[in-house]
């Protein structure tokens, strides 16, 4: 019998612990372990998972002696992980009762495969609150081309790994402060790592979009998603071919486009603001693209109202 290991690394997300928890807790296919690393919370995350940890010997705790961020604790819990399977999932996200029974089915009939993934559900405060229009399906079948214009296929929990090929991956990049999960994946792509989607499958994780789940204030937020989207940018405008050079501004124009938003709500400074596009633009290596970058941000910061189209537009001109 097959067993699935689950890490997830934690950071002050109390509120939301006991309810991922129990949807481990909940599932038909009990041949798992679920790895929590607490990376220095300072609200009661550790209380709350010791107490899971005494009453289930199947969850365990690791406690960082200093914050290191989310993938050293990941790669930290795939050390000691004992799975044929790895999942990775975030402390405020939830499984279905059939989740791991349904991977590992869908695994045993596509075995010749390095990870497979599932189609994932979206909610704020219960499952079900958000429209079927937001849910995350795969669509196309360039994958790799995806991520790196940032049309994500697939989020962290949607894969399930054979243990043996996200180790062959070395686990995550510790030096990516944000776009930890569409970094590895890219990198299994490139590392031609054989992806099985199941398109036709019901939901089996979802994805909490709760604005509470955000513990910093959005300059340091957008601080962290501009230096992970240039971190991205750079690591693989080095590893990928010309064609697929031009499709990584993607990222960058996603980057901007939360930060015009967040000035033009108010949640940013107009200094902070232009700190974060120069930041942004500067990382731009091909100089066109770069010019119509500027323009996209000079139009934001100008004009009174959103334009509508203008981020199409300049990803249909790029």
């Amino acid at each position: 019998m097959k067993a699935v290991s689950v890490i997830v690394a934690n950071y002050n997300k109390a509120d939301f612990l006991s309810e991922m928890i129990e949807s481990v807790l909940k599932q038909t296919y009990q041949n798992w372990e679920l790895i929590i690393v607490d990376d220095c919370s300072t609200d009661v995350s550790v209380k709350i998972i010791q107490n899971y940890c005494s009453k289930d010997t199947r969850i365990k705790i690791l406690l960082n002696e200093i914050n290191k961020g989310g993938n050293f604790s990941r790669n930290r819990g795939l050390k000691v992980a004992n799975g044929n399977y790895i999942i990775f999932m975030d402390s405020d996200d939830l499984f279905t009762e059939y989740c791991f029974q349904q991977r590992i089915n869908v695994a045993a009939a596509n075995k010749n495969n390095d990870l497979w993934v599932f189609p994932m559900g979206v909610f704020k405060k219960k499952i079900g609150d958000c429209s079927e229009e937001m849910y995350w399906k795969v669509d196309g079948t360039d994958y790799l081309k995806g991520f790196l214009s940032h049309k994500l296929p697939w989020q962290t929990c949607q894969p399930m790994w054979d243990v043996k090929a996200i180790k062959f991956l070395e686990g995550f990049d510790e030096k990516f402060v944000r776009l930890q999960d569409v970094e590895i994946h890219t990198r299994a792509l490139l590392a031609r790592k054989r992806v099985h989607v199941e398109v036709s499958a019901e939901f089996n994780c979802f994805f909490r979009i709760d604005e509470q789940r955000i513990s910093v204030n959005q300059f340091k937020f957008l601080s962290n998603f501009s230096k992970g989207a240039i971190q991205y940018y750079t690591k693989f405008y080095q590893l990928v071919s010309d064609k697929h050079k031009k499709v990584l501004v993607g990222t960058l124009i996603e980057v901007l486009s939360n930060i015009c938003y967040q000035r033009r709500v108010n949640n940013i400074s107009q200094d902070e603001f232009s700190e974060l596009t120069n930041n942004v633009v500067a990382a731009c290596e091909i100089p066109y693209q770069k010019n119509l970058l500027k323009v996209y941000v000079k139009l934001e910061k100008l004009l009174p109202f959103h334009p509508k189209g203008l981020k199409k537009i300049v990803l249909l001109l790029s």
